[in-house]
């Protein structure tokens, strides 16, 4: 079993640097949840990272190269699923909320062969990683034919779109707002069971914590859609509400304040709307 471990290989002017983290891959998302520059800036002086000579048999990895704007993902990183069976988030929707933070790149995901992902991908584009890699890197072609298959079949490739960025928010959303605040959850074709039954309007969950979406366990597909739904359907500037551990970090990355503050007289609209 892949050992529960993270590599980032930080890919620049042709040189390769491995970093490691002895954990899980949740740490490495509260990197790469802040982007490119954010990402190369902070892993040398992140507590817990530390710079490795090896590339590992482990649960997560990622490769940030910056000579293709490309980022290559595999494994679980703690957030995506514990087996073969049990899903936390889809692999779609996982790829979909890191690509907003990553303007111009592209995105490689593949849940299967963490480490062999990244060794492919080199392998792939005539690259050199750091020598002293894996045992099976010495014989030939680091991959076997079943493992490259494999590769092929589960890997996801998403290309960055205009459409995916999202601007910095405002502070509090403005008066002008009342109607697409108070728009109920079910005009915009959502029931309440995807949400919550105390989440009845828009206002309820753009206001809401990320800790209190959680709660309600409302998941991270829901929480693009609707928050997609928000900005193109009302107008709403307001960035999708992240599982709590990554909503903290993208406001440490981006310098944000969330949730975004709703109007002073959001609760009196709110109790008037409710009858």
């Amino acid at each position: 079993m892949p050992k529960r471990i993270t590599n980032v290989v930080i890919l620049k002017g042709g040189k390769a640097e491995i970093f490691r983290y002895g954990h899980d891959g949740r740490q490495a998302l509260e990197l790469l949840i802040g982007g490119p520059a954010y990402t190369d800036a902070k892993i040398r002086d992140t507590l817990g990272w530390r710079p490795g000579e090896v590339l590992e048999d482990v649960r997560s990895a990622a490769c940030v190269d910056f000579d293709r704007k490309v980022l290559v993902l595999g494994g679980d990183f703690g957030f995506i699923r514990v087996d073969e069976d049990v899903h936390f988030v889809s692999e779609w929707d996982f790829t979909s909320m890191l690509h907003p933070y990553w303007p111009g790149w592209t995105l490689i995901y593949a849940w299967e062969q963490a480490w062999g992902l990244v060794i492919n991908y080199f392998w792939t584009h005539g690259l050199v990683l750091p020598p002293t890699l894996v045992p099976m890197a010495e014989q030939g072609h680091p991959l076997s034919a079943e493992v490259r298959r494999s590769l092929e079949i589960f890997t996801i490739n998403l290309e960055w779109k205009e459409a995916y960025a999202v601007a910095p928010p405002p502070a509090r959303i403005s008066e002008e707002y009342r109607d697409a605040l108070l728009t109920p959850i079910e005009a915009l074709g959502y029931s309440a069971r995807a949400t919550s039954s105390d989440l009845f309007f828009v206002g309820d969950i753009v206001g809401a914590t990320a800790a209190q979406l959680d709660e309600a366990e409302m998941r991270l597909g829901t929480r693009l859609s609707l928050f997609k739904d928000f900005r193109r359907e009302l107008g709403l500037n307001v960035p999708t509400t992240l599982p709590a551990f990554l909503d903290k970090a993208l406001q440490e990355a981006h310098g944000w304040k969330l949730p975004v503050e709703l109007p002073l007289e959001w609760q009196d609209w709110r109790r008037q709307a409710l009858g």
